[in-house]
């Protein structure tokens, strides 16, 4: 988490689910923790509104105090991860981008920023075609939530639940 000098920011999530419309989303609460006070709990801010099923979400602070968030949800057919940034109010600065594109089950990501605010994105990824196999897939992501790499770090394997971090 990225310390500022009046307060630190924290954020909690929340995943929702509406049974009787089977729509799940994703819903953050953003801490604000002044100094020397008692944190203060901000309004939710819903992220996703979309029929598939948002969940597994994953949140990095950058350098600049703004959250990048992740998660996966089935709104193309196979379950994918997606990305957004908000800023540090909880207003979205990078909307919802879609950052899996192979034909598979995407899923459990985790997400890293670094300096320059590029988020890091890893996850594992079901083969939906023979051989049936997990890969682990990884992704960079600029600032305006622009793919700007990609590639299968660990393909044909049986690998799951990566994690990343930066120093």
């Amino acid at each position: 988490m990225h310390k500022r000098k009046d307060y630190i920011m924290g954020m909690i999530v929340f995943i929702m689910f509406l049974s009787a419309i089977a729509v799940t989303f994703v819903i953050i609460k953003p801490m604000f923790v002044a100094a020397q006070n008692p944190p203060a709990w901000g309004p939710d801010i819903r992220l996703t509104n979309v029929p598939g099923d948002s969940r597994r979400v994953a949140i990095a602070v950058g350098p600049d105090g703004y959250p990048s968030v992740s998660f996966d949800d089935i709104i193309a057919g196979y379950r994918q991860i997606y990305s957004m940034r908000l800023d540090q109010n909880g207003n979205v600065v990078a909307s919802m981008t879609r950052i899996s594109f192979d034909a598979g089950d995407a899923q459990r990501s985790d997400i890293a920023v670094d300096a320059n605010r590029n988020a890091f994105i890893v996850w594992d990824e079901l083969k939906s075609t023979a051989p049936y196999h997990s890969e682990i897939h990884a992704a960079k992501i600029n600032s305006n939530g622009q793919r700007l790499a990609y590639r299968a770090i660990l393909p044909n394997g049986n690998t799951q639940f990566p994690a990343i971090d930066i120093d």
